[in-house]
Order: structure tokens, then C-alpha cells, then sequence
């Protein structure tokens, strides 16, 4: 923030690093949190599309200077977490603004199932069971200059808040055809 306010102090850019640095604070907290979990979780019934339109909103900055377009659809009743579920696509959406530059992102929440689905580069298959794990820097990553921390701390958090809350998360991807995250809700029907 020095840096941009020392070269002219253009606005747009100064909020996305202070967007960037909130994330960052918000991910280092969850982290520390999963040691316990029972003590921030709140369990009530949310709309799925409500905690969607929550999480686009929060990550607007990032994604419009990504050149990222959201098309949402659908909702459905849950009881949950609202808070924590709003951190998970969250994380998704960061991860698309930082992966897939101007690219379309999808989501939909029908029939107990929240998916975040976007049309970028994709995840090389050899890659995909990889995701997961630690230090893990795919071929996008490496051209990004990234250290597969992020991503690995993302997804970890990720998988760690869907076990805790009985989500089922499942990863689909095909290289240069994009990838799709699906968030399961078991006993939901509508």
C-alpha cells in the first residue's frame, strides 16, 4: 500500500491490495480456528443464494480487477454455518481473480448442492489429486510465480470447514476447459 501510495495513490488499486491483505487476515484467522471449531460455529438455518450474493459482494473488487463476470442461479434452505460457508466460496472466488483472469464463473445452488464452476485454464489431470497437497504448485501456479502455499492452505482450510459441517466436496477439472467445485449438503432434497 506504501508502494501505490508513494507512485500516485491510484484508489482502485489501493483497495484491491487492502481487500487482498483483509483476505489474507481472514484466512490466517480460520486457520488458527480449526483447532476449535465448536467455539465460532453457529449453526442456523441460511439461504444458499443469500450467503452467494454475500460472498460476490465481499470479493467485488478483486473479481471486476480480474475481469471476472459471476452469473448466480437458484437457492435452496440449509442449516449451517453461514458464516463459515460464506468464507468457503470466498476462498473460491479469490482463488478464481488469482488463476483464471477473465474468465466466466458459474454458480449455482440446487438440490442441496452449492457449485462454483468457471470457464479458465482448468487444472491438468496428472495435477488434480494433487491439489490438496502441501507446497503443491501446478503448471498455472509455476507461471504465476505462485509457491503453492496459497492454494495449499486455501483448499486444506476449505476441505477441513466442509468435513467439520458435513459438506461434501468434490473437485472437477479439465485442462483449458475450467473447473468446477462442488459443495454437497446432505439431506436435502428441494
Amino acid at each position: 500500500c506504501s508502494l501505490i501510495l508513494a507512485n500516485g495513490g491510484d484508489p482502485a488499486k489501493l483497495k484491491r491490495e487492502l481487500k487482498r491483505a483483509d483476505n489474507l487476515t481472514e484466512t490466517i484467522l480460520y486457520y488458527a480456528r480449526l483447532r476449535s471449531p465448536a467455539k465460532d460455529t453457529s449453526i442456523a438455518e441460511v439461504s444458499a443464494a443469500a450467503v452467494v450474493a454475500e460472498a460476490v459482494k465481499s470479493q467485488r473488487e478483486l473479481l471486476v480487477a480480474a475481469k471476472i463476470g459471476v452469473e448466480t442461479t437458484g437457492d435452496f434452505s440449509v442449516y449451517t454455518d453461514g458464516k463459515s460457508l460464506c468464507f468457503i466460496l470466498k476462498q473460491l472466488l479469490i482463488n478464481c481473480a488469482k488463476y483464471c483472469r477473465g474468465c466466466r464463473v458459474k454458480i449455482s445452488a440446487e438440490k442441496g448442492e452449492l457449485a462454483v464452476a468457471d470457464d479458465g485454464p482448468g487444472i491438468l489431470p496428472h495435477e488434480l489429486p494433487r491439489v490438496t497437497a502441501r507446497g503443491f504448485t501446478g503448471a498455472h501456479g509455476r507461471a504465476a510465480g505462485g509457491t503453492g502455499k496459497g492454494l495449499y492452505i486455501n483448499v486444506f482450510i476449505v476441505s477441513e470447514l466442509c468435513k467439520r459441517l458435513g459438506i461434501k466436496l468434490a473437485i472437477f477439472s479439465e485442462a483449458c476447459k475450467g473447473t468446477r467445485v462442488s459443495l454437497k449438503f446432505p439431506g436435502i432434497k428441494d
